[in-house]
């Protein structure tokens, strides 16, 4: 446990944090950037989202749209952790300790795993031509359709309870 606290007080102590920390506009301007990423992130999975249960753009093919969307999707998420991270190292010692912090990181986790089925099998199933045959069919959602919005949801509900 030492070992861990030095490396935090190692990360606090990095000419970004302290600068960050001690600048009430720093700490801000870092926060909007996080938020307005973590936005375009449930922005862009919620567009994928309507498009393949048949409520937005359904005469855009999904592949189309996709290709169009998804790099957003995960440039923003990059910038999201990126932001997240500058954040962490302003207060680090603090935020480790923190319940809240451990729940936004497990969630961040859980939902980074399901984008990435997302990205590996629902995507890969729309190019077979295997989701579209159980939409055609009338069957609702397509099967075995999770969508990455519930798991990005929670994260941001407790993220927006996180100091980080």
């Amino acid at each position: 446990m030492q070992s861990i606290t030095a490396f935090l007080e190692t990360l606090q102590a990095w000419q970004w944090a302290v600068f960050i920390h001690k600048t009430a506009w720093a700490f801000t301007t870092v926060e909007v950037v996080h938020v307005f990423a973590v936005s375009l992130v449930l922005g862009t999975i919620a567009i994928v989202d309507l498009r393949l249960l048949g409520f937005a753009s359904t005469k855009r093919p999904f592949a189309e749209l996709s290709r169009q969307v998804l790099p957003f999707t995960w440039a923003a998420f990059v910038l999201a952790v990126v932001a997240g991270l500058l954040l962490f190292t302003s207060r680090a010692t603090e935020y480790f300790v923190n319940p809240v912090f451990w729940i936004k990181m497990a969630l961040i986790v859980v939902a980074g795993i399901n984008m990435m089925i997302f990205e590996f099998n629902t995507v890969r199933d729309v190019k077979n031509g295997t989701l579209i045959r159980h939409r055609r069919r009338g069957q609702g959602s397509p099967e075995g359709y999770r969508s990455p919005v519930g798991s990005w949801s929670s994260f941001s509900v407790v993220g927006s309870a996180s100091p980080c």
